[in-house]
């Protein structure tokens, strides 16, 4: 295989770091790399939060419409220069955070009369944007919904009353969901593996032949999924995992490789302390390890968002003692939670489709143009060519693997803390 080769730029740029504040500069040396040749990708990004009524950003601020512009136009770029992405998987989370006014504000469930129509309108603008600017790539972009997605408001299901979901949104319903950018009549059948339940917003797809993609709605396993049916609640988490493990056992008969996406992870909110899914009626965290547990060989990796950092989460077997799989965050393009906007481009094996390196694009918020700064994270773990990814962050330490971890948790804003470490372990 041709070793693959890196254009480096180095160069210094100030930006403030502190949180809501401009006036604390940090200085740092940041490499610019461009992609690797010859080497397969998708481009991994979540959490737009788009408030269409600001113009600018900052940090502990939703994206403001330039923000926005700027991320859109620095992902086509990628799109469509000459070693495009086989795909890209967006995690959710369209709309600002329920609020029609410049900051994050509490979160109102349902949202009232006049958020709701603010909220719709951010719904549109990032899902109408999606459509017409990537539609001409002809490289399919797939959507999972996220918390804030619904159109009835935060942790809501993904299609409420009168089978309304953000996808009506769209001009005359016309994309082939889970595609966001594809026409009906341009999206193959053998695209699609299985779209049984794609109102409740999970869904599976194959790309380039040996590689599935299962898209799964874990809204519906957080403590504040807003369904006031408890039982219907339960059943409807119960049929999700059911779909996983068909779906999971279907790759396996087919000899196809596997990647999980969803929105919010299993394990603990580093921000809260909580638990991120519920466990009062059944402990759904330690039946999807499980699930992951018997289907490791097909599995090759997990992706996730909504915490809005750089991170990574080891998943355990049901005893809580060996390292199953790795899942890998999607930074925010919204820097409400103090971090720079970000996004992953991913690189994997073109034949175990195992990860091989990911690099983070990354800016500051108040720009007219995406800053296009990066860093790799084999390069940040000090992970040598002749080590995986994988297999180090499946079998180091964990105190060896907090220093680089806590460094781009809030993707070079400033140093994180040691608070990230119990996101980590999930067991």
């Amino acid at each position: 295989m041709q070793h693959a080769k890196f254009i480096l730029l180095l160069f210094t740029i100030s930006f403030f770091v502190s949180c809501g504040k401009t006036n604390q500069k940090n200085t740092r040396q940041i490499q610019s790399m461009g992609v690797v040749a010859n080497k397969p990708y998708f481009i991994l990004f979540s959490d737009v939060h788009l408030n269409s009524l600001r113009t600018d950003s900052d940090y502990g601020f939703d994206t403001g419409t330039k923000l926005f512009d700027a991320a859109m136009q620095s992902i086509y770029d990628l799109m469509v220069s000459s070693n495009p992405p086989q795909f890209v998987l967006f995690t959710g989370d369209l709309p600002a955070h329920l609020s029609i006014t410049s900051n994050i504000c509490a979160h109102t469930k349902p949202i009232n009369a006049g958020g709701l129509v603010q909220h719709e309108r951010n719904d549109s603008i990032v899902l109408n944007t999606f459509y017409s600017k990537f539609k001409s790539t002809g490289i399919p972009f797939l959507y999972l919904p996220g918390n804030n997605d619904g159109l009835n408001g935060d942790y809501y299901p993904f299609t409420g009353p009168g089978k309304k979901n953000p996808l009506g949104l769209l001009p005359n319903n016309s994309v082939s969901y889970p595609t966001l950018n594809l026409d009906m009549d341009t999206t193959k059948s053998s695209f699609i593996v299985n779209i049984d339940n794609i109102d409740q917003g999970y869904y599976s797809v194959e790309i380039g032949g040996g590689l599935r993609i299962i898209a799964l709605n874990s809204i519906m396993f957080c403590p504040d999924y807003q369904l006031a049916d408890n039982l219907t609640k339960e059943l409807n988490r119960k049929e999700q995992m059911d779909w996983l493990s068909a779906q999971l056992k279907n790759a396996r008969t087919d000899n196809k490789k596997v990647i999980i996406g969803m929105h919010i992870p299993p394990g603990i909110d580093a921000h809260s302390s909580s638990a991120m899914w519920d466990s009062s009626t059944q402990n759904w965290e330690t039946v999807f390890l499980g699930i992951v547990q018997e289907y490791q060989q097909e599995i090759t990796n997990l992706f996730y968002s909504h915490t809005h950092m750089d991170e990574f989460r080891r998943l355990y077997d049901t005893l809580g003692t060996k390292v199953t799989e790795i899942a890998y965050s999607s930074p925010g393009i919204s820097p409400v939670h103090c971090n720079n906007p970000g996004y992953k481009v991913v690189y994997y094996d073109a034949t175990n489709y195992v990860v091989e390196d990911m690099i983070t694009h990354y800016t500051i918020p108040d720009t007219n143009m995406w800053l296009d700064s990066t860093y790799s994270w084999k390069s940040e773990f000090n992970i040598s060519a002749t080590q995986t990814l994988q297999t180090i962050l499946q079998n180091s330490n964990l105190n060896n693997l907090l220093p680089p971890a806590e460094k781009i948790y809030t993707v070079f804003n400033n140093q994180g803390s040691d608070k990230i470490r119990k996101g980590i372990e999930v067991k």
